[in-house]
């Protein structure tokens, strides 16, 4: 159970994050912010998907947000066990578990259950969407370059 208790449902493929903090571009180095989740110790540093995304960030430090995660991943596994993680637990992501929610062959994506909602953008030679059904238990390392996108329409 979520503490507080979410007050109204939302889709399971949408985030529900806090803030902690932004950080603009320096250099070569891409803005970022760093969201929390409730009941966890996640603190995963993400790149705005475009500049309003980046805004809603900057306005709203220490508040929540509901957001899509997109993560790039390299060749999906699918697994007998294990648990649902997003690695390391603070910065930026280099490791997906979960289970599968929604297929999108369209998009070749999948939303995954990783202790976090996650959209994984499949990126392997030959690797399709199409390939996973809701429920199966997939790990993968993935790229540099998360993303979130917020969603204003759910805040």
């Amino acid at each position: 159970m979520l503490d507080p208790a979410p007050t109204s449902a939302i889709p399971a493929d949408l985030a529900r994050a806090t803030v902690r903090e932004f950080r603009e571009a320096q250099g070569s180095k891409p803005a970022y912010a760093v969201l929390a989740f409730a009941n966890t110790d996640y603190g995963i540093s993400l790149e705005p998907a475009d500049e309003s995304d980046a805004e809603a960030a900057r306005s709203r430090i220490g508040k929540k947000i509901h957001c899509v995660i997109h993560i790039h991943a390299r060749k999906v596994t699918v697994s007998g066990a294990g648990g649902r993680f997003v690695d390391p637990i603070s910065g930026i992501p280099r490791r997906v578990q979960g289970t599968v929610l929604a297929v999108d062959a369209e998009s070749n994506t999948l939303a995954v259950n990783a202790g976090v909602p996650v959209h994984l953008v499949l990126t392997a030679p030959g690797q399709q969407a199409a390939d996973f059904a809701p429920g199966d238990f997939i790990g993968c390392d993935v790229l540099s370059g998360a993303t979130y996108g917020v969603c204003n329409a759910c805040a």
